[in-house]
């Protein structure tokens, strides 16, 4: 007799496919796309040779595959330590936790949007490879969180928890299509 998967688990496995795939991802030049605004005030991608700061609370709009996801950044803080599940209190791994707070919308279908997704690059340029570790992971409750995936007309909202080696530098969501032409400061 066949087995069927269960929904959970096929989610799951997606959620470790998509997670193990953005781990090993090499460190990528800046793309050569920046922002542009358009009529409703969020963004798409031109040529250029530059990225572009975004700042905090305009949105950006990011296309795939007939879709556009639209996301916002609402807030960021750099702290060295955050409310744990497990535990109290949840001490990074690579010194600092950059904790964004992100509304998001798709227009069509689904969307990732899980901390696997985000990029950390430090001031010197360099990427870095691992941003969402166990200790981010374990931060905050799960209500409090930003969902791995955005559905169609259902926007969401919550905090997405990065590990991050500086203190300060900028974060950009690393499309399943390839990199965008902006980022956010910390």
């Amino acid at each position: 007799m066949a087995r069927v998967a269960r929904p959970r688990r096929a989610l799951g496995g997606l959620v470790a496919v998509i997670a193990l795939s953005a781990c090993s991802v090499p460190a990528q030049e800046p793309s050569t796309t920046t922002m542009t605004a358009t009529a409703t005030g969020g963004m798409t991608s031109a040529p250029v040779d530059t990225p572009t700061a975004v700042p905090l609370g305009q949105p950006v709009e990011v296309a795939m595959d007939g879709a556009v996801l639209r996301l916002t950044l609402e807030s960021v803080a750099v702290v060295t330590e955050c409310p744990g599940r497990a535990a109290p209190v949840q001490q990074p791994v690579f010194g600092h936790f950059v904790v964004l707070h992100i509304a998001a919308s798709v227009t069509e279908s689904y969307a990732p949007v899980g901390a696997e997704l985000f990029r950390i690059t430090a001031p010197d340029g360099r990427t870095q490879s691992v941003s969402s570790t166990d200790a981010s992971w374990a931060c905050f409750e799960p209500a409090e969180l930003l969902p791995a995936f955005v559905d169609a007309g259902e926007p969401v909202s919550g905090v997405v928890v990065l590990d991050s080696a500086t203190e300060h530098g900028t974060v950009s969501y690393n499309s399943p299509g390839g990199a965008n032409g902006w980022f956010w400061s910390f």
